[in-house]
């Protein structure tokens, strides 16, 4: 009788345990799709400088400068990225690329 007591709570144990690991897993990998839209990718690094008040030159954490045109919620988050170039913090970048090879900037965090 304890037996089966004991299989049954580690059962359980297992079944949460998977559960909550699969959730885990699948949200991150849907998660920038689900909150800044499908095909959206991440950039990590600094905001260098603006080109023009709706573009902007980020360092990437490989060295690379990229240009990005602000679309969406970007460009609602202008005031965050030159705050970001005076503290000279960590800044992701979710964009697009457009079929012509420009990266469109969706949100800036």
């Amino acid at each position: 009788m304890s037996f089966s007591r004991i299989t049954a709570f580690i059962a359980v144990c297992l079944t949460i345990a998977v559960l909550t690991i699969a959730s885990i897993f699948l949200t991150k990998e849907i998660g920038t799709a689900i909150t800044h839209g499908p095909g959206a990718e991440v950039e990590g690094g600094y905001v260098q400088r603006f080109d023009t008040p709706h573009s902007f030159y980020l360092k990437t954490d490989s060295g690379a400068v990229e240009h990005f045109e602000c679309i969406e919620r970007c460009m609602d988050a202008q005031s965050h990225m030159h705050r970001h170039i005076s503290e000279d913090a960590h800044t992701n970048v979710y964009y697009m690329r457009t079929p012509t090879g420009d990266l469109d900037a969706v949100d800036v965090d």
